[in-house]
């Protein structure tokens, strides 16, 4: 018997900027460049789905936005 996996929920770039936010789309990018001053390792990483057209996969900005909160959490803790 195969199994199935279910298929990810994916976002485009302005789709993804909303659901953390409403963020632009050179903010969503700038996460992922690595020679940005913003860039941030841990931010989501686009599928690329053709030669023009990326997508956030939505479970994964959620866990990055979770980890921001844990973040938050942990630097008040200490305070």
């Amino acid at each position: 018997m195969t199994q199935q996996t279910e298929m990810p929920e994916f976002l485009n770039v302005y789709e993804a900027g909303a659901f953390i936010g409403g963020r632009s789309k050179p903010w969503m990018y700038q996460r992922c460049n690595p020679e940005h001053k913003l860039y941030d390792p841990e931010f989501p990483k686009p599928v690329r789905l053709s030669v023009r057209r990326v997508a956030w996969i939505k479970s994964e900005l959620s866990a990055w936005l979770l980890r921001q909160v844990a973040k938050r959490d942990a630097s008040l803790a200490e305070a």
